[in-house]
């Protein structure tokens, strides 16, 4: 599943929006524990990278993209193919089968700033 830094701590102006991507945590976490004894694992990635949306409000707004950048502790908005990508790949993979019922940041390190 995916979700966003605003479900861990959520945002002023987007309390609904918050709300939302919070359940989608303790969603995760139920299902997790109900498929574990089936071995199906389930998990949560919150990332904070550059789509569609957020390009054209940077475009439209080039300050605002510098203000968010710098709210990032790694200074950046992510890759999605790549760096987000490279995350979901991993917790889809052997290498994670023993990962259940938990959120991944892939956020430069803003949710752990705050």
């Amino acid at each position: 599943m995916m979700t966003s830094t605003a479900g861990m701590q959520g945002i002023a102006t987007l309390p609904l929006y918050s709300m939302m991507k919070g359940a989608l945590r303790g969603f995760a976490k139920g299902l997790a524990r109900e498929g574990g004894p089936a071995g199906v694992t389930v998990n949560v990635v919150s990332p904070i990278a550059y789509s569609p949306a957020m390009t054209a409000a940077i475009e439209a707004d080039p300050l605002m993209g510098k203000g968010f950048s710098r709210q990032i502790p790694l200074g950046r908005v992510g890759d999605p193919e790549n760096e987000v990508g490279a995350g979901v790949a991993m917790l889809s993979g052997p290498h994670a089968r023993y990962v259940t019922g938990q959120t991944l940041g892939i956020d430069g390190g803003q949710f752990t700033s705050q």
